[in-house]
């Protein structure tokens, strides 16, 4: 990551950030809206244009009303649900080459019982804008025509509508909120380890893996390596061992489901893996393992 920009040079600095447009899209309770949580290697910013809903993370449902504007850090899972009687109406707008730091660390409620809830407050900001529709609203609606209508330098016009929408975010915002320019190749490795750390059962590949970031596979492979000491393969192929270990431990599982669990096509492979990583047989591990 890039040095941190604070609210009083945002004016000045905001445009080396290399924010980039990704997209802009408006919904309505009667669209397809998202129902499973997910989540993108960028951050999202999504402003409530009417009525009212809930955007969910894994472990804290937060009301949406109208007014509302929150900004999602990349990676974080969430997802938005609605009811179709409170007729809600947002805007979503996929921006690259920034994130946010919402908290000052004294001001961080740490609950030991939900890690989850610090991971939220560090990537996740929430206020209500509804007085000063001017300042938020105006530009993201002018910044859904321009994308719309596609009209003469309508790139040019929509770069400087969403550097005016952060620094009135900013200006309006009187919270510790900061922007900090986000590395676009470490956010890019980040969602790939996140997508092996919870995927890790599915049959991956790095053709499937560089294909998720727009990647050359030769560039994933030493890049990742670089930052996590792994390429993603072995890293996938380690999180599947220590997910089974766990399984051989603390439950009665049979090896073939347990190989089944963790991504395994068959109790073999897993069985000559598992002796590679480890030294023992899974069930010789088992049985050191529960024997202490």
């Amino acid at each position: 990551m890039k040095a941190l920009i604070n609210f009083t040079e945002m004016e000045t600095n905001v445009h080396k950030l290399g924010l980039k447009l990704l997209y802009i899209k408006s919904y309505t309770a009667e669209d397809d809206l998202h129902s499973l949580l997910h989540y993108h290697p960028f951050m999202e910013i999504f402003y409530v244009v009417k009525g009212s809903g809930t955007f969910l993370f894994e472990s804290k449902e937060v009301p949406i009303s109208k007014g509302d504007l929150l900004m999602i850090n990349s990676n974080l899972k969430h997802t938005e649900t609605v009811d179709e009687t409170n007729n809600l109406e947002y805007i979503v707008i996929g921006v690259e080459g920034m994130s946010i730091m919402p908290y000052p660390k004294n001001e961080l409620i740490i609950d030991e019982d939900s890690p989850y809830d610090l991971i939220i407050q560090l990537n996740f900001f929430k206020k209500n804008f509804l007085h000063k529709t001017d300042d938020i609203e105006k530009p993201i609606l002018y910044l859904l025509q321009e994308q719309n209508e596609k009209k003469s330098n309508y790139l040019e016009f929509s770069q400087n509508l969403l550097e005016i929408l952060v620094l009135n975010i900013l200006r309006n915002s009187n919270t510790g909120i900061v922007i900090k320019s986000d590395d676009k190749s470490n956010r890019e490795l980040e969602y790939i380890k996140s997508f092996i750390d919870i995927h890790y059962s599915r049959d991956l590949n790095l053709d499937e893996l560089s294909s998720m970031v727009f990647v050359n596979k030769y560039f994933l492979i030493r890049e990742f390596k670089k930052t996590y000491g792994d390429t993603p393969m072995n890293y996938l192929k380690n999180k599947r061992i220590e997910v089974a270990k766990d399984l051989l431990k603390n439950t009665d599982h049979y090896i073939k489901e347990i190989a089944s669990i963790v991504g395994f096509n068959s109790q073999s492979h897993f069985s000559r893996v598992f002796l590679q990583a480890t030294g023992y047989k899974p069930q010789e591990y088992r049985t050191i393992q529960t024997s202490k």
